[in-house]
């Protein structure tokens, strides 16, 4: 119908895995269809997209409030579609499209990693009422959607899975480097799930030569990481320098509890590194059995799989035929677009 009106509400988008993929989506939305567009997002996605005010994009401060006037403007509903890409559905809207990032909405009681804050507790109830008003939900993963379903009692017919996050490197970079100290990265904001103090207890507990870890964080958030040497600063990078950053490092390190993808596995399997992450089910997801594999809980269980690799690493043969990930099955976008509403 040419006379619809596609609303985009966004305003608490935040994270990296957040912010990438709205951009994306969005930039899909805007490429694939000639129909009128409406913005409402956070700051941070303000600042992350690079899309021409000429699309009618609204940053406003009283962008909660915008889509009741929305409502009441086009007061029947084949006049707009309502994209949520916050996690949550809106109140008054029927029939909306909502992407979930936020893989602490999954109950606790499926998943025992899930947050157990009052916050989420408070959130995961206004979801399950709201939950309702959504024509399809939109995920990152089978893990996902599985949980989802579970914690809620959805449908499974009320799920997509888009899959089409990133591309391959435009450069080449040699994987296998001979030098005496290994470059390891996590880069990752610091929420609590993302298990920094996995890594801290590490190197209380263990004497770990020829090993430095480079984590992102501000001057404020490195503090608590001075406890050792082995830890090194790494300023938050923008997207477009993702690749030449991580062709600087030997492997992936990746602890964290719970992830709606794990974006830096997936960045990292395009150039084929060696990823040393928690045993968890998004990882098993996207690496088989081809990553090294620890318990998030045990300093004991990442030390044997970072001497693991360390062994490996003077196998170069071995080294990188076990690397040799397969990748995802090509995922078309436009046929999404086309099963939502465009």
């Amino acid at each position: 119908m040419s006379d619809t009106i596609n609303l985009i509400f966004g305003p608490n988008v935040q994270g990296k895995g957040a912010l990438v993929w709205s951009d994306i989506i969005i930039k899909k939305f805007l490429h694939k269809s000639s129909k009128k567009f409406f913005f409402i997002v956070s700051n941070s996605l303000q600042n992350y997209l690079k899309i021409s005010k000429t699309k009618n994009i609204f940053f406003k401060n009283l962008i909660y409030l915008f889509p009741l006037f929305f409502k009441i403007f086009f007061k029947r509903e084949k006049n707009y579609n309502l994209i949520s890409i916050g996690d949550y559905p809106l109140p008054i809207f029927k029939n909306q499209i909502v992407f979930v990032n936020q893989a602490n909405l999954i109950k606790n009681e499926e998943y025992e990693f899930s947050s157990q804050s009052i916050s989420f507790l408070l959130k995961r109830i206004y979801f399950k009422i709201f939950s309702k008003n959504v024509k399809k939900f939109i995920v990152q993963s089978n893990f996902m959607k599985f949980k989802l379903m579970q914690s809620y009692n959805l449908d499974k017919k009320k799920f997509l899975i888009y899959k089409d996050l990133i591309q391959k490197p435009n450069f080449s970079f040699k994987l296998y480097k001979r030098r005496k100290v290994i470059k390891l990265l996590y880069p990752s904001n610091h929420y609590e799930y993302k298990n920094h103090e996995l890594l801290i207890e590490l190197f209380k507990n263990y004497k770990i030569k020829n090993i430095e870890i480079y984590v992102t964080a501000t001057k404020k958030e490195f503090q608590k990481f001075r406890i050792s040497k082995s830890f090194r600063r790494l300023d938050y990078f923008k997207n477009h320098r993702v690749f030449k950053v991580y062709s600087k490092f030997d492997a992936l390190i990746f602890p964290s509890f719970i992830e709606s993808l794990g974006l830096p596995i997936l960045e990292a399997k395009l150039f084929k590194m060696p990823i040393i992450c928690s045993n968890l089910p998004y990882a098993k997801e996207l690496l088989g059995n081809k990553g090294i594999f620890f318990n998030p809980l045990s300093t004991k269980s990442l030390y044997k799989s970072l001497m693991s690799y360390l062994s490996l690493k003077n196998k170069k043969n071995l080294h990188q035929k076990l690397f040799q990930y397969s990748n995802r099955k090509k995922f078309r976008s436009d046929v999404l677009l086309k099963k939502l509403f465009i």
